[in-house]
């Protein structure tokens, strides 16, 4: 689905031809959104689960601008969506830190990180959900809080009861961050008080006034980034793979990037607590919106801004 909602579909097979042979599929959402008195700014992500599909969108209503999920039966011939989860979180205009992304999650649920949104002192606060990453039950549509103090997060479930989430910094410091779920504890990543990256010329008075951008996640009582990028590299999405069943053996993390037009390779220990190795794949002058993992023909499907483009990636 573009960020305009046109919704297309073909084989996976066609990726190896010369042609992809795209079909079409229509939708409700411009009509759905048009009897709410709203306008469709952007998708964000889709999400196939269950025989539903699931998009996050930002729509402008009365209000101002906020992200909501909607979700449709899967159908080839047309897709008659309906509004499933409301964040109630509102802003004048369009932020670029919304969000967005969508995830499958454990016990008939799903997850949803909501950025920040341009209200710093909101990731901090438990009362709403700037800033955070939640799971919403997919039958009673209730929510639960999973972790807070996020700027912009983009994440990607992995083995192990494990969220491993990216998260754009501001200027500097992209973060990889893992949480080890476990029972009523709500993790915090310290965003806007602790970050690797510097303030833009034009908030650092405010940055300042608010003691935000503290170096150390640890000593201010966060959670530390199992990796950090300065300058940064417009991280985006995340792929994690583990080696081999064995124990002992490293996993390797792929997250893809905007500003650096690369394919970042990171190897971590099996015990999850040290990058002991990192390599680079660049692909020039195209920014790497999406990437996903085909385990049967073991290649990376990437979504490439520039041209725009669907690719096909091999890495060994």
């Amino acid at each position: 689905m573009s960020g305009l909602a046109e919704t297309i579909y073909f084989k996976k097979e066609n990726i190896f031809s010369e042609k992809l042979n795209q079909n079409k599929i229509e939708n409700n959402i411009e009509k759905i959104l048009s009897a709410k008195n709203s306008k469709l700014l952007g998708i964000r992500d889709l999400l196939y689960d269950a025989n539903f599909i699931y998009i996050s969108l930002i729509e402008m209503g009365k209000k101002g601008a906020t992200m909501n999920i909607y979700r449709a039966k899967s159908n080839f011939d047309y897709l008659e969506f309906e509004l499933f989860f409301e964040t109630q979180e509102f802003t004048e205009k369009y932020s670029l830190q919304t969000g967005g992304r969508l995830e499958k999650f454990k016990d008939d649920k799903i997850l949803l990180s909501i950025g920040f949104l341009g209200k710093y002192d909101q990731a901090q606060k438990e009362n709403n959900l700037a800033g955070k990453i939640i799971s919403i039950d997919k039958n009673s549509r209730e929510f639960d809080l999973i972790s807070k103090g996020h700027r912009n997060p983009l994440f990607y479930l992995a083995e192990d009861n494990l969220i491993i989430n990216t998260e754009h910094g501001p200027k500097g410091g992209d973060e990889i961050n893992l949480n080890f779920l476990s029972e009523n504890e709500i993790k915090n990543y310290g965003w806007p008080i602790s970050s690797y990256g510097e303030p833009y010329p034009q908030l650092k008075e405010l940055f300042k006034e608010k003691g935000y951008l503290k170096t150390s996640h640890k000593e201010n009582n966060f959670e530390e980034p199992i990796k950090y990028f300065v300058p940064s590299i417009g991280i985006s999405e995340l792929i994690h793979i583990k080696e081999s069943p064995q124990k002992n053996l490293s996993r390797r993390i792929f997250a893809s990037s905007l500003r650096a037009t690369s394919i970042y390779i990171i190897e971590i220990n099996d015990k999850y607590d040290k990058v002991i190795n990192m390599d680079r794949v660049f692909i020039p002058n195209n920014r790497i919106r999406d990437l996903k993992y085909d385990s049967e023909s073991k290649n990376f499907i990437a979504i490439l801004e520039n041209i725009p483009a669907i690719a096909v990636i091999k890495i060994n």
